[in-house]
């Protein structure tokens, strides 16, 4: 398995303020606030674009962070989760239009959310 930086959320001085999942007809939202070095709240809205899959284990039962997830966005590349997915579905859903790409982020203070996702794209709102 091959693990990629893809996104590091820029300039957080602190940890998460806060963070809340949205799920959205077939998207993951994840709007975070971070407080930057000069005290200023901003907010990133990182939307996975055809969720199918994600798992989320808190701050206190994270067994281990995965390698550039730390306030960013990783892509895990032949990992054993999306084989594994690939391996149980069905002949229709395996020619879906969407990739199945496996995504990881540890939220500061928060824990690590994995995703099986078509792609991602960030927003940053302040």
């Amino acid at each position: 398995m091959e693990t990629q930086i893809v996104y590091t959320i820029p300039n957080t001085a602190l940890d998460c303020l806060n963070a809340q999942f949205i799920y959205e007809e077939t998207d993951l939202i994840l709007k975070l606030e971070y407080e930057d070095e000069d005290g200023m709240v901003r907010s990133y809205h990182i939307r996975f674009i055809h969720a199918q899959l994600f798992r989320f284990e808190n701050e206190m039962h994270c067994i281990s962070i995965t390698a550039g997830a730390y306030d960013g966005v990783v892509e895990l590349v032949d990992s054993a989760w999306a084989m594994e997915i690939n391996s149980f579905e069905n002949e229709y859903n395996r020619h879906s239009p969407w990739s199945k790409r496996h995504f990881c982020i540890y939220i500061s203070s928060t824990g690590q959310l994995n995703i099986i996702a078509d792609s991602f794209t960030v927003e940053v709102v302040k």
